[in-house]
């Protein structure tokens, strides 16, 4: 941002005889501060670059009222946004507050008093002070408010903000997802703050496992704390629904792990719910944001396979017996545990909504499927046969063919894949970031790659991730919905209203 478009925040008056006016009226301890300041600007001045000084808003004081200290120029929080009408120090820039009228802020009610309180929790109105850093940081990192720890020398730098992961369960998918963010070594400003599960043991030794500093004994109070700004949903499926609405009901934004919920109803609740609490939402399917699927979708577009008219997508591994897949009341069944990806890659070929769903398959003795075939038909004769398997382990590959007879291939596993044939024969390998502590699923590695996006997305003020948006995931369920009514897997909530 050109300097000329900065706040003027934290910088002196610049006649002397003004400071000397200023001088007069203050107590002899606040001359002393101010002489410190100016000791202490001149030695940092010294060793950084002008530019790297000006983004230096001032010195954190514990005693001060920032908010009405003329000495440090930036005036009463009195002013308002010609824009969106928030509350604004009367030097910073209008339009900084809400990107000059581009996203909706809802103002503080008062004005804040020290900014220290502000950023430690123990004002009123901290929450909503640190949810606009949180949302709007673009906007904010060249005021004020953009300030949100404490750097070298006890200044506040305007231009950083970390988001804070809160962990809910601490199970398999959990630890993958925090053993991913933890071992990328260029993840940005994002931290794992604190982990909740219903066993605080089981807690406690997961903190233990990857260095969280914080546990908390109950989701409840995680939920409500100040210690994180976005909640990582890794429970299993039938809690999805109760614990993203928690969450978003108390002020975070919410990754929650797929399926995003057991049916439609239940997604379109969640998504009513974070629209009117102004919060991000997103389902974490982590295969639409591995770089194979992003390299998929530019080749696509760019026509080199012509227009996709087949799909062929296997999904098949031994897991019939475990818990989460086999027993209605945790939302099991092959489709919502594996087939989820099947029906995923098919919607991200095609991009529209199948004309025909047609599917078999076998239940078990709980009434959710172990075995189905799926066949999605789309407009002009273009079609997907999805083949998802929990009793053996198929070729687990993926493969899309155009109207020039020419494919490209995900080999196993697709959903994460790690080798790609292009369309000219070419192979093409990734290789996922190492982490020294070992994983439980193939290439978990990948789950990055979703945490960068929802950090993104967050801190750009973004609700809904344009990549993985809310219409995509409501696409997504309700042809799950559609092929679970016709192998008869039918849950409790199904009856239910949201």
């Amino acid at each position: 941002m050109p300097r000329g478009r900065r706040a003027n925040i934290g910088r002196r008056t610049r006649h002397a005889s003004q400071q000397q006016v200023y001088s007069q009226n203050l107590s002899e301890e606040r001359q002393n501060i101010i002489r410190e300041n100016a000791r202490l600007r001149q030695r940092v001045s010294k060793r950084r670059s002008l530019a790297s000084y000006n983004r230096l808003a001032f010195q954190n004081d514990p005693t001060a009222n920032y908010s009405d200290d003329e000495n440090l120029n930036i005036g009463p929080m009195t002013t308002v946004c010609r824009y969106c009408n928030a509350l604004k120090f009367k030097r910073e820039t209008a339009g900084l507050c809400c990107a000059s009228g581009k996203v909706k802020l809802d103002p503080l009610l008062t004005p804040p008093q020290p900014l220290k309180p502000l950023f430690d929790g123990s004002d009123p109105d901290s929450s909503h002070f640190l949810q606009h850093i949180l949302e709007y940081n673009n906007c904010f990192r060249m005021t004020s408010f953009g300030a949100n720890i404490i750097g070298e020398g006890g200044f506040m730098p305007t231009c950083k903000m970390t988001v804070r992961w809160g962990i809910v369960t601490a199970g398999k998918i959990s630890h993958d997802f925090v053993n991913a963010v933890n071992s990328y070594p260029e993840k940005g400003d994002q931290v794992i703050a604190a982990v909740a599960a219903r066993d605080p043991t089981r807690a406690k030794e997961f903190a233990k496992t990857h260095n969280i500093p914080k546990v908390f004994n109950t989701y409840e109070d995680m939920a409500i704390s100040n210690d994180i700004d976005v909640a990582y949903i890794g429970a299993l499926n039938h809690d999805h629904y109760a614990l993203s609405k928690l969450f978003l009901e108390s002020g975070k934004h919410v990754l929650c792990e797929k399926p995003f919920c057991l049916n439609a109803k239940q997604v379109e609740s969640l998504v009513k719910i974070a629209k009117n609490q102004n919060l991000f939402l997103m389902e974490a399917l982590w295969s639409r944001f591995a770089p194979f699927y992003v390299n998929l979708e530019e080749q696509l577009e760019s026509g080199i396979i012509g227009r996709p008219q087949f799909v062929e997508v296997n999904f098949g591994l031994p897991i019939e017996n475990v818990e989460r897949l086999r027993k209605k009341d945790l939302g099991g069944g092959a489709l919502m545990d594996i087939g989820i990806y099947t029906v995923h890659f098919a919607q991200l070929v095609f991009k529209e909504d199948p004309i025909k769903i047609t599917a078999v398959g076998e239940l078990n003795d709980d009434g959710v499927d172990s075995v189905e075939t799926v066949i999605l038909e789309y407009s002009e004769g273009r079609r997907a046969v999805l083949n998802n398997h929990a009793k053996v382990k198929l070729w687990n590959k993926a493969t899309v063919v155009g109207d020039y007879g020419k494919r490209i291939t995900f080999e196993d596993p697709f959903n994460m894949p790690d080798t790609m044939i292009h369309a000219d024969g070419r192979v093409e390998k990734f290789e996922f970031h190492p982490s020294k502590i070992p994983y439980n699923f193939m290439n978990s590695a990948g789950l990055v790659y979703e945490a960068l996006e929802t950090v993104r997305c967050i801190k750009e003020g973004l609700k809904e991730s344009p990549i993985m948006s809310h219409s995509r995931s409501l696409q997504l369920i309700k042809i799950l919905d559609t092929v679970r009514k016709q192998l008869g897997v039918h849950y409790d909530v199904d009856d239910q209203g949201f």
